[in-house]
C-alpha cells in the first residue's frame, strides 16, 4: 500500500510513499508536525514519516490489526488502539519505538485523553467497557462497565465528565472522571454514533446512526432536552464558531 504527499499550496502531488502491506486507516501527525504516524490496518505495524523529506524513517512493531493513533498533549507517546487483540501500544515519539503494551478490552477501538492529559479513556467495541489508562505509568486503573459495544468517547471542556456513546445499543454513558465510575445513563436514538459538545459544554449533541435524529443532552442534568429530526444516518457532529454565535452542524 501507499500513502500520497499533495502540497497544498499547489494541490499537486509531491510524492507517493511505500508503507506497510496492509491497508492503512489512520495517519495522524505529531503535534509538532515533524512526522506522520500512519496504521497499517490488517497487519500489525505503524510507518513512521519524516515530513521534511518524506521518507518512511521507521516501521513500528504493535499490536495485531491496528487502527487509530492518538498522541499525548505534550507529544511525547502514541497510543496505538489494537483492534485485532486486546492492547494498546504506547510509542516513545522520540525513538519511534514502542516501550509499552497496555492490556485493555476486547475490539479497543477510540481512545481519548483527558483534558488534562493525566488519563487515556479506551472504548472496549467488544464488550461492554472503558479502560482508563494513567498516561504517567501507562497502566489501567480503572475498567469501567458502560453500554453495548461502546465507541467514541468525548470530555466536557472542563474535564469533569466523559460522555460514552454505546454504539451496540441506544444509550449515552456519563462517566464523573474524578472516580471513573458511571453517574448516568441517557437513552438517546438507535446506534449512537458521536458526541460533540458546545463550547461552553452545557450541552452535547449526539448523532444516532440508526436513525435520522441528532440527541440533545444537557450536561447539567444529564438529560436529552430534545430530539432533532436530521437527515439519514447521521455520524459526524462539529461546532461551529462565527462571530458570537455558537452553532453545531451535522
Amino acid at each position: 500500500m501507499t500513502t500520497t504527499v499533495i502540497d497544498v499550496k499547489t494541490h499537486r502531488m509531491i510524492t507517493t510513499l511505500p508503507i506497510g502491506n496492509a491497508f492503512f486507516l489512520s495517519s495522524v501527525f505529531t503535534p509538532d508536525g515533524k512526522f506522520a504516524y500512519i496504521t497499517n490496518r490488517g497487519g500489525s505495524t505503524v510507518s513512521v514519516i519524516d515530513v521534511k523529506t518524506h521518507i518512511v524513517i521507521a516501521t513500528v512493531q504493535v499490536g495485531n490489526n491496528p487502527t487509530g493513533v492518538t498522541f499525548t498533549l505534550d507529544g511525547k507517546f502514541a497510543y496505538i488502539t489494537n483492534r485485532g487483540d486486546t492492547t494498546v501500544s504506547v510509542i516513545g515519539v522520540k525513538t519511534h519505538t514502542v516501550i509499552a503494551t497496555v492490556q485493555v478490552g476486547s475490539f479497543p477501538s477510540n481512545l481519548t485523553f483527558t483534558p488534562d492529559g493525566k488519563f487515556a479513556y479506551v472504548a472496549n467495541s467488544g464488550n461492554p467497557t472503558v479502560s482508563v489508562i494513567d498516561v504517567k505509568t501507562h497502566i489501567v486503573i480503572a475498567t469501567v462497565e458502560v453500554g453495548s459495544s461502546p465507541l467514541n468517547i468525548a470530555f466536557t471542556s472542563d474535564g469533569k465528565f466523559s460522555y460514552v456513546t454505546n454504539n451496540g445499543g441506544t444509550t449515552v454513558s456519563i462517566i464523573d472522571v474524578k472516580t471513573h465510575t458511571v453517574i448516568a445513563t441517557v437513552q438517546v436514538g438507535i446506534i449512537p454514533f458521536l458526541v460533540a459538545f458546545t463550547p461552553d459544554s452545557k450541552l452535547a449533541y449526539v448523532t444516532n446512526f440508526g436513525d435520522t435524529t441528532v440527541s440533545v443532552i444537557d450536561v447539567k442534568t444529564h438529560t436529552v432536552i430534545v430530539t432533532v429530526q436530521v437527515g439519514t444516518r447521521p455520524s459526524g457532529v462539529s461546532r461551529l464558531h462565527a462571530r458570537r454565535k455558537k452553532r453545531l452542524c451535522s
